[in-house]
């Protein structure tokens, strides 16, 4: 099912529209406190989509209560998280676009709009830190050089905004579980697009998400991946210590 409201939201002239991407499957709870986070964003031009995975829980009859704060929304089987990541985007209007699933918020109210005030004209993918909560407990995990992207994520993607035409053109490859996002920036810097650092804090961003729990498969992913683009021995001697260490560690055989 989907609903389009048939209402054409009107935005202001001369700012962006931004569009902004939720997945959800069964989690009725804390898809109702990211929908009140979108919704109390300052920025006025933001489109609100919704993707569910075909949830059975109270997950609909919240997405319904909130009706007049979301553009668009589905309720479907798909084929894993990046699937449902890639239907947001293709429905997607707006120039810019952000995924913040249930379970992660925007940092602040103002959060877009100071995002969208920085942009300069030539970035192509904006970004900055991120609030890391863990049993209530915030962790900053502030952003790294993009010229260190072969080691790790430069941010969550929680914390990056995309040009939608870029997602469009090479969606996410929904061969990797949990890497797809780490493949997609990889694929925008090895194919020059330009990056930009906005040094303020983005998102907070539950750790209990399915990377967190599948740490070995991320770094395998990973590793797969800056093969696939950049092929090189000193990739290949970082990711094996990295993973040798945390085989060790899963073992109980010390670091």
């Amino acid at each position: 099912m989907n609903d389009l409201k048939g209402v054409m939201k009107k935005y202001r002239t001369g700012m962006p529209v931004v569009s902004i991407v939720t997945v959800v499957f069964n989690d009725g709870e804390q898809i109702e406190e990211i929908i009140k986070n979108v919704a109390n964003q300052t920025y006025p031009n933001i489109e609100y989509i919704i993707v569910d995975g075909g949830s059975t829980d109270g997950t609909l009859d919240v997405i319904k209560k909130y009706a007049d704060k979301v553009d668009y929304w589905v309720s479907e089987g798909d084929k894993g998280i990046y699937d449902a990541m890639n239907k947001g985007v293709r429905v997607a209007t707006g120039e810019w676009v952000n995924f913040m699933n249930a379970g992660d918020a925007f940092y602040r109210s103002t959060t877009i709009a100071e995002v969208i005030e920085a942009i300069p004209p030539s970035a192509d993918l904006v970004y900055g830190h991120t609030y890391y909560k863990e049993n209530e407990k915030l962790n900053l995990i502030k952003t790294y050089n993009v010229e260190y992207l072969w080691m790790s994520m430069i941010c969550s993607h929680q914390s990056l905004f995309v040009r939608t035409c870029i997602l469009k053109k090479h969606p996410f490859n929904i061969r990797y579980k949990i890497s797809s996002d780490f493949d997609f920036i990889y694929y925008c810097y090895v194919n020059k697009y330009t990056f930009f650092d906005t040094n303020n804090i983005i998102a907070v961003h539950s750790v209990d998400g399915v990377s967190e729990q599948n740490i070995i498969t991320r770094m395998m992913e990973r590793w797969r991946i800056v093969n696939s683009y950049t092929p090189s021995l000193k990739a290949n001697i970082f990711y094996f210590k990295l993973l040798f260490r945390k085989i060790k560690r899963t073992l109980g055989m010390g670091n």
